[in-house]
Formats: structure tokens, sequence, C-alpha cells
């Protein structure tokens, strides 16, 4: 699981901008890997070099064995960053007004064996409100990243039984941030933000209360080459609105007691969608749900093992479009049939994660399905999409 997670951060860093920086002056062109609707240029980009310490307030999972492990732990951490903002006329960095985007690298301690040192590997990006001029010193934006953690004591009955929170030693990684940046000089930049982290392995491994907290961290961001982003030369065509659909397969797995069985979870799931603008599409799907192992913790009598193991759902799904060809999928579902020996013990689930399409059809990526504020499996998928889109792209070469 790990490896395919570390594969997944890089497929998605190589997507949103980590390049090797090429001449800003050659014109566009087009590559014969991407559609006749895609053009490809070659840009020098604004390379970012940032440090951020931090401290948090850590959520307690409301018991008095939690409790007692956070008030002997002292958190403090902190973050390294690489950023790239793309210039014009790269269709989603004018979107975007030109944000940071790249990979970094966490480090915490919370003086406290019984958590470990955790790690993080991660994708990151920070968006502007608005684009600003050049001499505007106070700007404000916000931040998210998605990624690995690694490092953790977690819980273990005989050694470690002092943690409750996470069960596992590599986690998934989420962050997001509000901040401000105030320009000290050309190429200096303060930034203080807060926000929210969240560490869990979605059930993989009991227990997973997972790991909250509210950070706050003042970064000292450098911009290493000095290339400067003008956004007088924004042009961005008139969208075109088309529909598209997604069929797509999941896999994961699902511990339902602590050092019990891990069992699969299958998801079958279909998706009409209608894309109406350059970041977001909306639409309806169906999914099917499939719980193996269902006949050993259902023993209702009469109940066939076929009813045990399979559940349906309706979605209403909907999609941030960060790059062309990568996404932030989300969604609403309502059952259908489920079944409370499955942990479907809410009639609704929600969805949200990292999607990324390449070969032009094919798509790949991870969401993790949850009832309320409770993962329930991390969904591994792959699928198809049909789709005719219309509209022209400008897309800087990261390669």
């Amino acid at each position: 699981m790990i490896k395919s997670l570390i594969r997944l951060c890089c497929i998605c860093s190589v997507l949103i901008g980590v390049s090797h920086e090429l001449p800003a002056q050659d014109s566009a062109r087009h590559d014969a890997g991407t559609s006749s609707n895609d053009s490809t240029f070659r840009a020098r980009k604004a390379l970012w070099l940032m440090v951020s310490p931090e401290v948090a307030y850590v959520m307690s999972d409301g018991s008095s064995t939690g409790k007692a492990l956070l008030d002997s732990s002292v958190y403090d951490a902190f973050n390294i960053r690489v950023g790239w903002q793309i210039p014009s006329p790269d269709t989603y960095s004018q979107l975007y007004r030109h944000q940071i985007l790249g990979i970094g690298f966490y480090y915490s301690t919370f003086h406290n064996k019984n958590f470990g040192k955790p790690m993080g590997l991660y994708g990151w990006f920070n968006i502007p409100f608005r684009n600003y001029d050049q001499k505007s010193r106070w700007r404000f934006g916000y931040y998210a990243a998605f990624g690995i953690s690694f490092g953790f004591n977690p819980f273990d009955e005989d050694r470690n039984p002092g943690n409750k929170y996470i069960g596992s030693r590599n986690n998934c990684y989420v962050a997001a941030f509000l901040n401000a940046s105030y320009l000290v000089g050309k190429n200096w930049v303060l930034i203080g933000g807060a926000g929210f982290r969240h560490f869990s392995n979605s059930a993989f491994t009991l227990p997973n209360y997972g790991i909250n907290m509210l950070p706050a961290t003042i970064s000292i961001a450098y911009r290493v080459n000095k290339v400067q982003i003008d956004t007088r030369l924004d042009t961005i065509p008139k969208f075109k609105p088309f529909f598209l659909a997604n069929l797509l397969v999941s896999a994961g797995e699902k511990q339902y007691v602590i050092g019990g069985t891990r069992y699969v979870k299958n998801t079958l799931s279909g998706q009409a969608l209608y894309q109406f603008s350059y970041k977001y599409r909306i639409g309806l799907g169906l999914d099917l749900f499939y719980a193996a192992g269902g006949q050993y913790r259902d023993s209702t009598p009469g109940k066939s093992n076929f009813s045990k193991q399979f559940s349906s759902g309706i979605t209403i799904n909907g999609e941030w479009i960060l790059r062309q060809g990568l996404s932030i999928p989300m969604g609403i579902g309502f059952y259908f049939k489920r079944n409370e020996f499955n942990d479907e013990n809410k009639r609704q689930y929600l969805r949200v994660g990292l999607r990324a399409r390449f070969l032009k059809h094919y798509l790949a990526g991870i969401t993790v399905k949850a009832h309320g504020g409770s993962s329930d499996v991390f969904e591994w998928h792959l699928g198809y999409q049909f789709h005719k889109d219309r509209n022209h792209y400008k897309q800087a070469i990261f390669f």
C-alpha cells in the first residue's frame, strides 16, 4: 500500500508542474502525446523554496486515555517545500491566478515515544484569492496538501496500548490552510497560515480515530531563480460546455475489529457528468458495493450470502478540476440497500479524493469513502472516461 501511495504522489507531482526549467521565449507547439485541441509550450517557471516551522492544537479522541496521552505530549513540526509558478499562456495557471504548485516534506515530534516522530511526503498547491499586481505587499489565499505519512508508533496491545488514535505506521496525509503573505523584498515573502491537518488509514488497520490537529505556521519563502509572473499577459478563451461519463472499478481493504482479518471491499461505479466551466463538473452516479466476508459478520437467519456482501447506492457527484487531467472528485451518496454489519451504519456516505486522467481517456486515483466523520475505506480506482471536449487548452511542458 505504501509503495502505491508513493507512486501516486510522484505521478501527481509531475502532473501539477514538477519540471526542468526551460526557455520562456520558445513558441507554442503541438505535442504528439496530446489531443488535437491541446497545445504545449516551453516556459521558464518561477521557482520557490519555503521553510515552515509550526505549532498545533491536537484534538482528543474524547477518551480519558487519549486525553492523558495528549497531556503528556508537546507537538512541534516543520515543513520544507519546493514550488513552481507557471506563466501565461498556460490555461489552468491563468485560471488559478498563477498558483504555486509543488512537493513538500513534513517532520514532527510529539516529544512522546507513544506517537513516534511522524514524517510526510506530499503534493501541494497555494492559490491566491485574486490577481495581485507586482506592487501589492499583502496577499491572501488558500493552501491544500495530500500525500503519505510514515514514522508513527502505532497502537499495539502489548507494547503501545496508550496510542488509541492510530493503528498503522503509514497513513494518509491531508492538510488545508488559509494564509496571508507579506512581500518583504523582491524575492522574499513571509507567510502566516492556520488550518487543519488529518492523518488516517481509513480503517485499513484499527484503531483509526485518526490524528486531527489545528496547526498555525509562519513560512519564509524565497524565489530562487528571480522569474517574474506577469498577469497582464493572461488570455483565456470562452469555455464550451460538454457531457462526459466515467466507468470506475475500485478496490480497498478494511479491518472490522482490532487485530482481526482484513477484508477486500470493491466498488463498481458509473457516473454521468456535465462540465459547465474549466474548473467544475457535476452529475449523478450509481454504485455497487461488495464487502468480502459479510456472511461471517452477519448472522441474520434467512438472509442470503449475496445480500450480506452486496449493497448499492445513488450519488450526487462533483469534480474540482485543478489542471486538465487532474481533479478532486467529491460526492454524497444515498444507499438503496445497505448492511450495517459491513459498517454501512448511516443512510448517506461521502466521498473525496484525487484523480488523474492519462492517455486521453483512462483514469486512476484514490478516494476516501466515509460515513459522517468516520472513514470506511480507501478506494483505489481505475477507469475509463467517455468525453468529447471541444475546448482548446495551452499547457506548459512538464518533463
